[in-house]
């Protein structure tokens, strides 16, 4: 058993982190206790804590390298967990029912924080995912909810297109998606052809992309027959395009 200096608890030797310097091996705060000082040390030094992490990862780039690929799966699932955690947190301080503004759909994964005077890129490539959902737990929900609103993947392109003077389907895209049936969503059936996305039903989309551009995608499957096409291929909305995608990782 050990006591910690900080909140006087006794507890097993597991409940402290290790630290060399120390006689016994041990710091001399437990866990919990360490945790909310390095949280509260954080949240008052975001800046140099930033600074420092760039530093090192500049100056250990070799460790940096290994750790992530020995670790690649496990970061990359609890990132997404955490990121998931938090942008729920957000979601539920900008709405006290969580659905989209416009059409009121409430699955969570299909749900976006939407800028809603539209500097949203300018303040992801500032700031990242992460941070903004941080930025709008720490304001008050009025000043958070005038800047800030719930849309789901669909109404979210609706919006961001409808901002756009003169929109229109390419050609190349709308002989395309002709060719694998009826103009709706294969799942929920919706039909605004302004949020139908054409989906590799195989999920090889992100290869071929990299092997060709969208407009000989396009091409393509206007050469080939129907049947061909449709066994590769299908219609999909962008909510549904999305919940696809998540399942499939």
């Amino acid at each position: 058993m050990k006591s910690c200096n900080k909140c006087g608890s006794e507890l097993s030797e597991s409940e402290f982190y290790k630290d060399k310097s120390r006689k016994d091996g041990l710091s001399h705060f437990c866990k919990e206790c360490t945790k909310t000082q390095n949280k509260q040390w954080y949240k008052n030094n975001r800046e140099k804590a930033a600074e420092w992490q760039k530093e090192y990862n500049k100056t250990h780039k070799e460790r940096r390298r290994q750790y992530n690929t020995e670790h690649l799966e496990e970061n990359a699932r609890d990132t997404r967990n955490s990121l998931a955690r938090l942008k729920l947190k957000a979601l539920q301080h900008l709405s006290n029912e969580v659905k989209c503004k416009h059409c009121s759909i409430d699955d969570i994964q299909t749900l976006n924080i939407d800028h809603i005077y539209n500097d949203g890129s300018e303040e992801h490539k500032r700031l990242g995912r992460a941070r903004i959902c941080r930025n709008i737990l720490e304001m008050a929900q009025r000043e958070a909810r005038q800047r800030y609103q719930i849309l789901c993947w669909n109404c979210n392109w609706i919006k961001f297109i409808e901002t756009k003077l003169e929109w229109k389907p390419s050609p190349y895209w709308l002989d395309a998606i002709t060719q694998l049936g009826k103009l709706q969503c294969k799942h929920c059936s919706n039909s605004d052809i302004r949020i139908l996305v054409i989906d590799h039903i195989q999920n090889d989309g992100g290869q071929e992309r990299l092997e060709i551009t969208n407009h000989k995608i396009w091409r393509k499957i206007t050469k080939m027959p129907e049947s061909v096409a449709q066994e590769q291929y299908q219609i999909l909305c962008r909510n549904c395009n999305w919940l696809k995608e998540l399942e499939s990782r």
